[in-house]
């Protein structure tokens, strides 16, 4: 992993954890935590794996 991959991936988790304090203490956990909740999901839905497809187009 390069470098400034690196530094970029620590800088956004620094961001995102940045965030989130704010939005929680903006509007409270019952709202902040369904959004997280959410994008969570997302997240984990856009990492997994594709099964390979074998039709006939």
């Amino acid at each position: 992993m390069p470098i400034t991959t690196f530094v970029t991936l620590i800088l956004s988790v620094l961001a995102a954890a940045a965030i989130t304090a704010f939005a929680i203490n903006e509007w409270g956990v019952p709202v902040v935590l369904p959004i997280l909740m959410v994008l969570a999901l997302v997240a984990r839905w856009a990492m997994s794996r594709v099964t390979l497809d074998d039709g006939h187009s």
